[in-house]
C-alpha cells in the first residue's frame, strides 16, 4: 500500500464462510489506484465456479463513475470460464427474486467473452454465453451509447442463439408473452442488426421446430404517424396456426416485400407485392396466391390472383378510408374445379 494504491499478488487463497461461500483457490496480480484498477492472471475457483484470465477498468475518479458511467474505461477478457448461479447469489442474493435467475439457481453459466473500450463506446470481438437451460448465445459487435439503451447504437452480428420455449418462459417476467401465443419448442437465430432500438436494419433468420421466417429490412418508428419501413420477409412451412392457436390455420409459405411510410392508414403510402406459395386454411392447402396492393392518402388497392388446381380466382378491390364508413368496391371472378 503506497501513494493510495493497492498493489498485492496472491499466489494461493483459500475462503469457506458460513453463508455457504467456499473458495477454494484464488490467485491474481491486483492493483487498485486512484485512476485505475486490475485483476490480471486471474483464477478463481469454488466446487462449481471457475472465472480466469483479467479484468480492468480506467476512471477519473471514483465519484466520477457514479455521475458518468459511459466514460468508464473497461478491459474484460474472460476465457473458458464457468459461474454456478448459486455463488453469484450469495454475492448479489436480489437477483434470486428475479428471472433468469429466480427459475435457475442450479444452474452453471459458461462465459468466454472479450469486451474493450468505455462503457459509451464498447467493442464486443467475442460473446458467448451457455448454462440457462438449453440456450446459448454467439455472438459479436459494437455498442455506442451506453447505458442509455433507449438511444443507444447497435452494430450487432449474432452467429447463433438457440433456444426452447421452456428457457424463454423461464427468463421473461410472466404475462410477457399473450397467452394465445404459443412459442415453438425450438428456435435458432443467426443474423445482424444495426442501428437503435427505434431506427435500426435487420437481417434475421429464424429457424424453429415449427417452421422458418427470415427477415431483412429497415424500420425508423421516431416519429409517430412518420414511420419508415421496408421489409422482404420469407416463411418456410411457418405452422401460423399452431403459434397463435387457431386450428383453422396451419403451415404457410411465402415471400412479401413491403415498403411505405406511416402506420395510419389514413397518411400511409405504401406498397405490398408477394406470393403465398401455400397455406393451409379451413382444412384447405392453397397454392400460388399472388398478392398485390397499396395504400395512399386513405385509399387502399389490392389485386389477388390464385392459380390453385382446384381454384382459379381473381380479386381487385379499392377501398376509402376517409370517411366516417370505410367505402369498398369489388370485382371478383371465380372458377372452382
Amino acid at each position: 500500500y503506497q501513494n493510495n494504491e493497492i498493489t498485492a499478488s496472491i499466489d494461493s487463497l483459500r475462503l469457506k464462510d458460513k453463508s455457504g461461500l467456499n473458495i477454494e483457490q484464488i490467485q491474481a496480480q491486483v492493483f487498485y489506484g486512484k485512476t485505475s484498477a486490475y485483476l490480471k492472471e486471474l483464477y478463481i475457483k469454488t466446487p462449481q465456479t471457475q472465472i480466469q484470465k483479467e479484468v480492468a477498468i480506467a476512471y477519473k475518479s471514483m465519484t466520477e463513475i457514479q455521475h458518468n458511467l459511459a466514460d468508464l474505461q473497461l478491459n474484460a477478457d474472460i476465457e473458458g470460464s464457468r459461474i454456478a448461479v448459486k455463488d453469484l447469489l450469495l454475492f448479489a442474493p436480489d437477483l434470486a427474486k428475479t428471472n433468469p435467475f429466480k427459475s435457475n439457481q442450479n444452474s452453471t453459466l459458461y462465459v468466454d467473452s472479450k469486451i474493450s473500450g468505455k462503457i459509451g463506446n464498447l467493442t464486443i470481438p467475442r460473446f458467448e454465453l451457455a448454462g440457462i437451460g438449453k440456450t446459448n448465445l454467439v455472438a459479436s459487435g459494437k455498442i455506442i451509447g451506453l447505458p442509455k439503451v433507449e438511444t443507444a447504437y447497435f452494430d450487432l452480428k449474432i452467429k447463433e442463439i438457440n433456444t426452447s420455449r421452456s428457457d424463454i418462459q423461464s427468463i421473461i417476467p410472466p404475462g410477457t408473452l399473450p397467452k394465445n401465443i404459443t412459442l415453438p419448442n425450438q428456435l435458432s437465430l443467426k443474423g445482424n442488426f444495426k442501428g437503435k432500438i427505434s431506427n435500426f436494419d435487420t437481417d434475421l433468420n429464424l429457424i424453429t421446430s415449427d417452421g422458418s421466417i427470415s427477415i431483412k429490412g429497415h424500420l425508423n418508428n421516431q416519429f409517430k404517424n412518420k414511420e419508415t419501413y421496408r421489409a422482404n420477409v420469407k416463411m418456410n412451412n411457418l405452422n401460423v396456426g399452431k403459434i397463435i392457436q387457431n386450428d383453422s390455420i396451419g403451415k404457410i409459405s411465402l415471400y412479401m416485400q413491403v415498403e411505405g411510410k406511416s402506420f395510419n392508414p389514413k397518411l400511409a403510402n405504401a406498397k405490398i407485392n408477394g406470393t403465398v406459395h401455400q397455406a393451409y386454411f379451413k382444412r384447405y392447402n392453397y397454392q400460388n396466391i399472388q398478392l398485390n396492393g397499396t395504400i395512399s392518402q386513405g385509399v387502399a388497392t389490392a389485386e389477388i390472383k390464385v392459380n390453385d388446381p382446384n381454384l382459379q380466382l381473381l380479386l381487385d378491390a379499392t377501398g376509402d378510408l376517409n370517411g366516417s364508413y370505410p367505402k369498398a368496391k369489388i370485382k371478383l371472378n371465380l372458377d372452382i374445379a
